[in-house]
């Protein structure tokens, strides 16, 4: 079973949000500073959270919820 950063990095290159490139530099940081690989693409600015958030829902089936609407 694959875990969640490797299903993460699937996820953003298949969507051809990332270059593999960007994806190195940021598990190159993540693996540096101890960190989240998500908290790194988005302190960096690679992904906003809303579209990390859209990539993860859609891969998974389940729909995102806004709470700032109810």
């Amino acid at each position: 079973m694959r875990s969640l950063k490797e299903e993460l990095i699937e996820i953003l290159i298949k969507s051809k949000r990332l270059t593999k490139e960007q994806l190195d530099g940021a598990i190159a940081a993540q693996q540096e500073k101890n960190v989240p690989l998500r908290k790194i693409l988005i302190s960096n600015k690679l992904i906003s959270e809303e579209e990390l958030l859209s990539l993860l829902s859609g891969q998974l089936y389940i729909p995102t919820l806004h709470l700032t609407k109810y």
